[in-house]
């Protein structure tokens, strides 16, 4: 399985690059791609190439300019694998788990696609794809002007992965919180040190 962190945005709400952003010991980046590195032997970098202590590969969007869309084709051009795992480097609040169980479900070999839903939506950054099945979908979809990922969806085979079946509302709201402006990463960190802090204190 090939591992795909997308970190190509521009980060115009942070004001500063999100995955240079410290994290736990390391950078948002890093954190992703630590969580990769449990399920895929090879990890790509969609975006600007940074400091990393792993070994992963970089790449840029071929399609500038295309939005999220333009990303996963990026990754997927690049995958040496057909079966490849995606995160965005701003989820650090993600939890191994969920990716556990989108590898889980793609490994019923019924989907193209595993996405997780919830009641607040889904997440198309979040995901597993099928190469063979989606790089050619996205292809076409970037010729004809499209820039959502969504726009894959009805044309190939979705799982989707009910997020509420395996956690809290209020859980699932923290685990696919994008952060996005210093208020989001500030409230984040704030909050994984609170959790950190009662953990230690319990035990």
């Amino acid at each position: 399985m090939t591992g795909i962190v997308l970190a190509g945005g521009r980060s115009s709400r942070m004001g500063k690059d999100k995955a240079e952003l410290p994290w736990q010991g390391g950078t948002m980046l890093s954190a992703a791609v630590d969580k990769l590195a449990l399920f895929c032997k090879e990890i790509i970098v969609v975006g600007p190439q940074r400091t990393l202590d792993r070994n992963v590969r970089w790449t840029q969007d071929r399609y500038v300019g295309k939005g999220p869309l333009a990303g996963l084709h990026a990754g997927l051009e690049e995958a040496s694998d057909d079966s490849v795992l995606i995160v965005p480097c701003d989820m650090p609040t993600l939890p191994v788990r969920v990716l556990e169980e989108i590898v889980k479900l793609a490994g019923t070999g019924e989907f193209d696609v595993v996405l997780p839903v919830h009641s607040d939506g889904n997440e198309p950054l979040c995901t597993w794809l099928s190469k063979p099945a989606c790089l050619p979908v996205i292809r076409r979809l970037l010729e004809e002007g499209h820039t959502c990922p969504l726009d894959i969806y009805p044309h190939v085979r979705v799982g989707e992965l009910d997020m509420e079946k395996i956690f809290s509302q209020a859980e699932v709201e923290k685990i696919f919180a994008n952060l996005n402006s210093p208020v989001d990463y500030e409230a984040a960190k704030k909050e994984v040190l609170t959790k950190t802090c009662c953990t230690n204190t319990q035990s």
